[in-house]
């Protein structure tokens, strides 16, 4: 009786999983949007693989020097580094 009750339920709940309509789940529309923005992002810069090199350095420079992070108390990494 329970396996009659439990197979019928499943069969149920299986039909109606294959008759509801088929949408992009949130998730997969972030991925698309994030997608789209780094895509934006490589085709928009302006200038040399040199010049590229140049920020790369700069930023990481910011980033381990200068801009106080909040996982570090407000410390640099370099700071963190340091102590």
């Amino acid at each position: 009786m329970l396996a009659d009750l439990l197979s019928e339920c499943f069969a149920t709940d299986l039909e109606e999983t294959w008759e509801r309509e088929r949408t992009a789940t949130p998730v997969r529309a972030f991925a698309v949007q994030l997608k789209m923005r780094v895509d934006r992002f490589h085709n928009s810069w302006v200038g040399s693989h040199g010049s590229v090199r140049e920020w790369f350095i700069q930023f990481v420079q910011y980033y381990n020097f200068q801009r106080p992070h909040q996982a570090l108390d407000g410390r640099t990494p370099v700071e963190e580094a340091t102590n």
